[in-house]
């Protein structure tokens, strides 16, 4: 039993020890993502294509940033057709309540549904992704 009890201790210092530290950590985190993601498409251009180490870590440096501005593309694209779109998913959302209200009611519950239909009315994800784009 006790060492259960210093395994629970341990793993909650430990959390908390990540925790203070994640600044530091995360982009040491990123560089080991990013060097176990292109260590082996570099080490393919020495081997195989005879390319020379630095050209080699140029061509994965500029692959890097290209997918990185692909991803940021697709994640603008995104923001763009759900703000886009925001009318509809708070329609949907406001027939969903509607239909829900009706179920309580059946059920004996009272909702107050202009509360609630004025809260989904004013959520701010809405304008926060309309302010995005």
């Amino acid at each position: 039993m006790m060492s259960y009890s210093l395994v629970l201790i341990a793993a909650i210092a430990f959390t908390y020890a990540l925790m203070f530290t994640k600044a530091i950590l995360i982009p040491f985190v990123f560089a080991v993502f990013l060097y176990s993601t292109f260590s082996p498409l570099t080490r393919k251009m020495e081997l195989q294509f005879k390319i020379p180490h630095w050209l080699a870590v140029f061509v994965g440096v500029v692959l890097i940033f290209i997918s990185i501005f692909g991803l940021l593309i697709l994640l603008g694209y995104s923001i763009t057709s759900f703000s886009e779109g925001a009318f509809v998913y708070k329609e949907r959302l406001l027939h969903i309540l509607t239909s829900i209200k009706e179920i309580a009611v059946k059920f004996g519950f009272e909702i107050n549904a202009e509360n609630l239909q004025n809260e989904i009315k004013n959520l701010p994800i809405i304008d926060w992704a309309k302010n995005l784009t």
